[in-house]
């Protein structure tokens, strides 16, 4: 199967009040986060993460751990709080398939699915039936994103995963 998640700010504390995550601190958030991750992905599941992996994080061994406990084959689309895990040398890359700023995912032979961590209003081939997946605004309603896009920020997937079918029937409604 394939999932996608954005925004799950590991260690990020000021997360939990400003988008009013229901945890007590970023311990309990994380702990939360990976469960439900892993509940909801098996290894050879291949899950789409649209950026923020962690912010004001202790150090970067932690992010590592974090990660590291995570199920599936994973590949990260970058986000814009993602720029300083990347530079640092000890940043564990391996649990990536790949690292990219941007990516379409193949849907079919002719429709894909755009991948990136902001909102886009005008998507490569939008017109011709592509998708957008993104994060990055967390819980804010987009009324304003055309009809195919789709915000997969943990705020709205319920803090886990959220698989390719389940994302087609929410952007097609």
């Amino acid at each position: 199967m394939v999932f996608f998640i954005s925004d799950l700010h590991f260690y990020h504390f000021n997360i939990i009040k400003s988008c009013s995550r229901p945890f007590r601190d970023e311990i309990e958030m994380n702990e939360k986060l990976i469960e439900n991750f892993n509940s909801t992905v098996s290894e050879n599941d291949e899950v789409y993460i649209l950026g923020d992996l962690a912010y004001r994080y202790p150090d970067i061994q932690s992010v590592n751990s974090c990660i590291a406990r995570l199920s599936g084959i994973k590949h990260l689309v970058v986000g814009n709080h993602d720029i300083e895990l990347l530079k640092d040398p000890l940043f564990d890359r391996t649990p990536f398939r790949w690292i990219k700023n941007y990516y379409e995912f193949p849907l079919t032979a002719k429709k894909k699915i755009v991948l990136f961590h902001y909102p886009i209003f005008d998507w490569d081939n939008r017109y011709r039936g592509y998708y957008h997946l993104y994060g990055h605004v967390h819980y804010q309603a987009m009324e304003a994103m055309p009809a195919g896009s789709f915000n997969v920020s943990v705020e709205n997937i319920d803090y886990r995963p959220i698989s390719l079918d389940e994302v087609l029937e929410k952007i097609r409604k």
